[in-house]
């Protein structure tokens, strides 16, 4: 049985959590044993113990996020773009904040003689990760699933490539975006993520959970709430579909630092009474099938797994198309795409699906039907599985 270590860096609890507790429901357990670190707790890691799997922290004080590190953060950015060789410089500084996560690596290696190390999302806070296995010879998997590039550049990309050391990309968009940076194209295997489409899910009524009128038309969305993700935009055109389809509400699911914002957002728009906020719903998917419409307003989308989600509940999709969300949606024939930070047609397109039902119906049909083809978890396991063992060869 090989042991392998899942290294998770990130501190908001994101799709990229969500994304690796999915791997970990669906890996071999009788072929891999698993170890997952983490540097916060959040919910995913009580859902990791749950299913049987050990989880620790990692323990390094420089990687969590505190109103220090934040000062610290803001301070060497201005002096970053006053010295003469900026990417150098910070590449030093971000080698210093991840010395003690090395550290932590390299004791808990030595205690526990992994056969390889994967590491999740953020690569920049992972490259202590690739350094590490680059210089020791392990096996290494580092999984793209973010397009927030910071300073990385080929000095650092460098770092974090070798003969054991492989790159998964989420979607054809982050491989071109980390390639641009300077990784290897032949190291990188694109892997789109997957979903689990024979789990039986209670199907809950989300009017009578909001308290809407039955007969009321739902437009949802969900994510982390952040100005990536695009709700300023969805709040927007949502006043226009309020003016043309009266009896229309929007449900936004999630939590983050711009929640309190929305809320604002929505009043000064004059549509609280039509809007709710349920916050971070971790079976939101039980109330998405008796949706209308579901709309994906992010201003860059590294994937978007809440597309697939959407398919699968047979919800007709509006997403802007940027990032990878053309690789996941065809115009017209599996959602409506519509240009990003664009709230005119944002508006325009929910109220085309809400008003014309046989075109809502006929592309949640198409999109099922690429889901069941493409975007089952079994698929991306499988690729997955297939890299584990070629990198463990060349270990």
């Amino acid at each position: 049985m090989k042991r392998i270590l899942f290294i998770e860096t990130g501190t908001t609890g994101g799709g990229s959590f969500e994304s690796l507790v999915q791997l970990a429901r669906h890996i071999n357990t009788d072929e891999f044993e698993c170890v997952f670190a983490f540097v916060t707790r959040t919910h995913h890691w009580d859902t990791l113990e749950s299913l049987g799997f050990e989880v620790t922290k990692i323990k390094s004080k420089l990687l969590k996020p505190t109103p220090e590190h934040t000062w610290m953060a803001q301070a060497l950015s201005t002096i970053t773009k006053a010295v003469r060789r900026p990417g150098r410089f910070q590449r030093t500084i971000r080698k210093l904040n991840l010395l003690d996560a090395t550290q932590w690596l390299s004791k808990f290696q030595q205690k526990r003689k992994f056969n390889l190390i994967h590491s999740n999302d953020n690569t920049w806070r992972n490259s202590f990760v690739m350094n590490y296995c680059r210089r020791q010879h392990i096996p290494c998997i580092d999984h793209l699933r973010s397009h927030n590039v910071h300073e990385f550049d080929k000095r650092w990309a460098r770092e974090c490539s070798g003969p054991t050391i492989r790159h998964v990309a989420i979607s054809e968009f982050i491989q071109q975006t980390w390639v641009a940076c300077g990784l290897p194209a032949n190291h990188i295997s694109v892997i789109p993520n997957g979903i689990n489409c024979i789990e039986q899910m209670h199907r809950r009524e989300i009017r009578t959970e909001e308290q809407l009128p039955h007969e009321s038309h739902v437009v949802v969305a969900a994510g982390r709430m952040i100005g990536q993700k695009g709700f300023q935009f969805l709040l927007d055109a949502f006043a226009e579909v309020a003016r043309s389809v009266p009896n229309t509400y929007l449900v936004l699911y999630g939590d983050g630092p711009h929640r309190n914002r929305l809320i604002e957002q929505a009043g000064k728009l004059g549509v609280s009474s039509k809007v709710r906020f349920p916050g971070y719903c971790k079976h939101y998917r039980e109330y998405l099938s008796s949706a209308d419409v579901f709309v994906l307003p992010s201003i860059s989308e590294p994937f978007g797994r809440v597309l697939l989600e959407a398919m699968l509940e047979n919800v007709p999709i509006v997403a802007t198309n940027s990032g990878a969300v053309p690789e996941i949606i065809t115009h017209e024939q599996t959602g409506l795409l519509v240009p990003a930070q664009n709230h005119f047609a944002i508006a325009t397109a929910v109220t085309r699906l809400l008003l014309d039902r046989e075109l809502a119906n006929s592309i949640a049909k198409e999109a099922h039907k690429v889901l069941i083809e493409k975007y089952q978890i079994q698929f991306s396991m499988a690729k997955i599985t297939k890299l584990y063992h070629q990198i463990s060869q060349a270990g």
